[in-house]
């Protein structure tokens, strides 16, 4: 527990830090999360999804049975697919589910509503029918 509050301390003060510009917290959490890689049993790969570049997890050893839509946090502003792979990964592995992570449009480049509208146009698509090759229902 004291291991884990040290490091929200630090992800605070180094990383998702308002003092700094929203590139250096950009740049700093891709760097954190660059090393992380989904469980041995998940496949993984990038592709669009609604137009969206998403990264796609699926159980390597059966179909998936149904397809789960995960937005990173980060108000629209900061993070991305890799923030959430190895929990979204540990999904896939445990529950035999597609994870899909929307690697949608950030603030303040790309103003609001154009993150959530990456997000719509993600899940428009997955609810029509799973994306090719999860193997998925919704």
């Amino acid at each position: 527990e004291a291991v884990g509050r040290r490091s929200a301390r630090l992800i605070r003060r180094l990383v998702l830090n308002a003092s700094l510009p929203w590139e250096t917290q950009r740049k700093r959490m891709s760097m954190a999360m660059a090393a992380v890689r989904p469980p041995k049993g998940v496949a993984s790969e990038r592709r669009a999804v609604g137009g969206v570049p998403c990264e796609l997890l699926v159980p390597k050893a059966a179909e998936a049975v149904a397809t789960l839509v995960h937005v990173h946090g980060g108000g629209f502003t900061v993070g991305g697919p890799s923030s959430c792979r190895s929990w979204a990964g540990a999904l896939v592995e445990r529950l035999g589910i597609a994870v899909v992570l929307p690697d949608y449009r950030l603030a303040p480049e790309q103003p609001f509503p154009a993150g959530l509208e990456d997000t719509v146009a993600v899940l428009d698509e997955v609810l029509s029918g799973a994306p090719e090759g999860s193997a998925g229902s919704r």
